[in-house]
């Protein structure tokens, strides 16, 4: 069952809710406050507690901005993603438990507000929960396949009293970052005055979206040393225009406990739900988030000074990498790792570090040694993903276009280089380059003397949709190499039609594969015969059927039945069924028995390229063992604009203020689950 692409790239694109204005914003104490306040104290290491506000008297809730003011929150996520489609379902929660710091840099009086340096670092995500039609299936995922690392964010931010970020827009076109602005505003107090058991209003019309959101004061009470207000706030959202039929929030409400002494926010909890409505489904995202203060303190003079050079050394390397000096601001970066500029900083740095060497890996030229490596490091990724069938491979897919696009003059080169595995690494990155050169070389390669060679050229041909001329196409069906025959069975089904009279010549040909000893060949003749035999075929009927009942791989057993399925239009899960058909068909041939393929270990279902990435999940989707030809490759698009989720935990590429180029990816991690 495929879910929504756009809600679950959408979680990522909001991770900027908890990174930038998130938690709270940190304010004046008296000089002669302690180092560290145990988390007792929690609101502000103030000496006396403040006064509280009389009974009768509307209290302004804003935060100070003390230079040097550092605060700890421990947060926990949970995420709840329940998709339907038709009558499948399907239910995943995962979990995500880490910490927030943030410390002002700097106050400002004109405009009045300060800049606040954020640092992330979360846990691991795990997955807790699994259900599909309400059957628990926790336990089928294997352990190491329920968690995925989370890269720590390092930024900064400029905020006015009340915590709202300066450079919020007042207009925005994208869902995702209405989604995101509402949510940050439910975190924040209403600009008027409140005493206990006001209420105000205020609408916000983002012109994609529109909100009323409305907070309470529904409790006064101490929290260590300080008085605290607690707020209650919903926001009533509506989207505008096309997205108003797609996308409903159902649900967004807080409840903040807010120092009154103006230091930040004590404790936060918020529930967020989204309905997305998918073509023959639909999909329900429900995050619950929990932070609350455990340190607060008063940075030392030196170690401020220290934390502001730090600081500014961080603004050059962003100022670098906008100006595509990658390497400038690498070396900057590692000259900041190795000073150990900050003890917390280190981790979200190397995130940092390895998102440009990422960005410059990827749209810069690299040696061929380097090339070299890192083509067979994602062809074995790829290889991974593609055998168990997860929506990684797209992701991986783009990361190969961009670094085979980038060095294609080098891979021309390493096509004709005398070593074989080199022009086998140069076939498999051109078949991701969308260009006459690439095509070219690799028709010339499908002829190499090197059966290892010729094989990843014509796969390349097929994921490219290039076709052969019958003659070509005829040779390499009859190779000598499996591995070369599987790979042009599988170009056949992607660029002929059933019905061509090329694709009648071929099938036979095609058929004489089902009995190969590589898995991986026989998968791809299935393929070509479900494509390409003409409609009741008793040829390829009988001939689907014994290799069924010859197949000794357990996962490829299934791919028969789809076979059938293509080949009669009958749907059925059990291979007695086709036997019946046959056996009604005029002339049906006896059902011959196969050799018996020798039992090789299954080689990679080959997946191919994905034209945009899919986001990433712990949940993994069950192994479609159906290869269904896909549509040829397209060049790098834009993504589209996602569909808003509730805010995710922090994304892995950070970005102090101004966010780093647009064309620096993420790294390739499982996706959020959304089911």
């Amino acid at each position: 069952m495929k879910t929504s692409a756009l809600c679950a790239a959408a979680a990522a694109a909001l991770a900027a809710a908890l990174a930038g204005q998130a938690a709270f914003a940190p304010a004046a104490a008296p000089a002669a406050a302690p180092a560290a306040a145990p988390a007792a104290a929690l609101a502000a290491p103030a000496a006396a507690p403040a006064a509280a506000p009389a009974a009768a008297q509307a209290a302004p809730m804003t935060f100070k901005y003390e230079p040097g003011q550092v605060r700890l929150y421990e947060r926990s996520i949970k995420t709840e993603t329940q998709t339907r489609m038709g009558t499948d379902t399907r239910r995943a929660v995962s979990e995500v438990l880490g910490q927030h710091q943030e410390q002002v840099l700097e106050a400002q009086a004109e405009p009045p507000g300060g800049r606040v340096l954020i640092i992330d670092t979360p846990g691991p995500e795990r997955l807790i929960t699994y259900e599909e039609n309400g059957k628990d299936l926790l336990a089928s995922i294997p352990e190491q396949n329920r968690s995925r690392p989370l890269s720590p964010v390092l930024a900064t931010q400029r905020r006015d009293p009340r915590g709202q970020a300066a450079d919020r827009p007042e207009k925005v076109t994208d869902p995702n970052q209405a989604t995101e602005i509402l949510y940050n505003e439910i975190r924040l107090p209403p600009p008027e005055p409140l005493r206990p058991g006001d209420s105000t209003s205020r609408k916000i019309d983002l012109g994609i979206a529109t909100a009323t959101i409305t907070t309470r004061y529904i409790d006064q009470r101490s929290e260590g040393l300080s008085r605290c207000a607690v707020l209650s706030t919903t926001a009533a959202i509506a989207f505008t225009g096309d997205m108003a039929k797609r996308l409903t929030v159902e649900k967004m409400t807080s409840q903040t406990t807010l120092a009154l002494n103006g230091s930040g926010i004590v404790a936060h909890n918020s529930t967020t739900t989204l309905l997305e409505r998918l073509e023959g489904g639909e999909q329900r995202v429900t995050r619950t988030y929990q932070e609350k203060l455990v340190r607060s303190e008063i940075l030392p003079a030196p170690q401020q000074e220290k934390a502001k050079a730090d600081m500014a050394r961080i603004d050059k390397t962003f100022d670098q990498i906008k100006g595509k000096d990658l390497d400038g601001a690498l070396a900057a970066l590692e000259k900041l790792i190795q000073e150990n500029p900050q003890p917390t900083w280190t981790r979200a740095l190397q995130s940092l570090h390895a998102a440009v060497m990422e960005q410059r890996l990827l749209t810069q030229p690299v040696t061929p040694a380097r090339l070299q490596a890192m083509l067979q490091d994602l062809k074995n990724k790829r290889d991974r993903l593609a055998a168990q069938g997860g929506p990684q491979v797209a992701q991986v897919d783009q990361v190969i276009r961009q670094v085979a696009t980038v060095n294609l003059k080098t891979l021309l080169e390493q096509a004709v280089d005398p070593d074989p595995i080199n022009r086998d690494l140069a076939a498999f990155g051109l078949g991701f380059v969308e260009d006459a050169q690439a095509a070219q070389r690799l028709l010339a390669m499908s002829k190499d003397a090197s059966a290892l060679v010729r094989g990843s050229a014509v796969m390349a041909l097929a994921i490219q949709g290039n076709p052969l001329d019958p003659a070509a196409l005829t040779a390499l069906l009859k190779d000598a190499d499996a591995r070369v025959r599987g790979a042009a069975s599988f170009l056949a089904a992607r660029t002929l039609k059933r019905g061509d009279p090329q694709a009648a010549a071929v099938v036979p040909l095609i058929l004489d594969n089902l009995k190969a000893d590589s898995p991986l060949t026989r998968l791809q003749a299935v393929a070509g015969v479900a494509m390409l035999a003409p409609k009741n075929s008793v040829q390829a009927a009988a001939a689907l059927i014994a290799a069924a009942k010859a197949e000794k791989e357990e996962r490829l057993r299934l791919v028969y039945l789809q076979g059938l399925k293509a080949v009669t239009d009958i749907d059925s899960s059990t291979l007695a069924t086709y036997e019946e058909w046959l056996k009604r068909q005029p002339g049906a041939p006896a059902i011959p028995v196969p050799p018996q393929p020798s039992p090789t270990p299954p080689a990679p279902v080959p997946a191919p390229p994905a034209p945009s990435p899919a986001p990433p999940a712990p949940v993994p989707t069950p192994p479609a063992p159906v290869p269904t030809p896909p549509a040829p490759p397209a060049p790098v698009p834009a993504p589209p604009a996602p569909v808003p989720t509730p805010p995710a935990p922090p994304a892995p590429v950070p970005a102090p203020e101004t966010k780093p180029p647009a064309e620096a990816p993420a790294k390739a991690p499982a996706e959020t689950p959304k089911g």
